[in-house]
């Protein structure tokens, strides 16, 4: 059939359907297509154009309310596939859709979702929807690369000054303990940040009582749960030498 020919069985089936006075062969007909997916694929051309007009017109016609489940749904699938292999028209099936989605107060039909969208309106919000699905991964992207970036930064800002600290506690060790002491008090560090060298010193045994008091009372009375830790430490090694 022609382009032309459809779009006059399109109006035609349409006035035949609306004049329809039976409702329960108007029932019946669209019943026998729920949940038979099959028997769209098994109709020609001609005939599958037909039914889908017909379940349009009598679910809405006699208030059936199919809902996502309504037969029109499956079929406007299969005119859609045919319309990929080039066996329709494919503007004329557009605005076949468009005006089912028009005349049908199902929100479901033709496309299958509640947004009761016609072919042309649907793909356009699927478009705009990827765009949006894009740019919210590509940020996704941006924030996770940021995240990584700045977690890169924290580790080498954190190694600088562990190396930092490091250089600094060799430095001090080759330094007589009264002059590492005295430049412990002037650095305004904690004293848990020259730990390592204190409790070098405490093995060592090269403190004098007063080194040992005066560094002990260099350690707070409060401080965190790691670093009381290390407070215990040394006063052991002080008690125990």
């Amino acid at each position: 059939m022609t382009t032309e020919e459809y779009n006059q069985l399109w109006k035609q089936t349409i006035r035949m359907c609306e004049l329809e006075p039976n409702k329960d062969e108007a029932t019946a007909f669209v019943h026998s297509y729920y949940d038979h997916n099959e028997l769209f694929r098994n109709l020609d051309d001609k005939n599958l154009f037909v039914v889908f007009i017909g379940l349009v017109v009598y679910e809405e016609r006699f208030n059936l309310k199919y809902g996502s489940t309504s037969p029109a749904v499956w079929c406007y699938k299969e005119i859609q596939n045919r319309v990929n292999l080039g066996q329709y028209n494919a503007d004329l099936m557009c605005d076949v859709g468009e005006w089912a989605a028009c005349y049908s107060k199902n929100p479901y039909v033709p496309m299958g979702t509640w947004r009761n969208l016609g072919p042309r309106e649907y793909d356009k919000f699927l478009a705009e929807y990827r765009d949006r699905l894009d740019e919210e991964i590509k940020a996704k992207e941006e924030r996770v690369k940021k995240r990584i970036e700045e977690g890169k930064k924290k580790i080498e800002k954190a190694k600088k000054k562990h190396d930092e600290r490091i250089a600094i506690l060799n430095e001090l060790r080759n330094r007589p303990v009264s002059e590492a002491l005295l430049y412990m008090e002037e650095s305004m560090k904690p004293v848990f940040y020259y730990a390592e060298l204190i409790e070098d010193w405490f093995e060592r045994k090269i403190l004098t009582d007063e080194q040992k008091d005066k560094i002990i009372s260099m350690f707070p009375t409060k401080s965190t749960r790691h670093n009381i830790r290390i407070k215990k430490k040394i006063i052991a090694y002080s008690q125990a030498l």
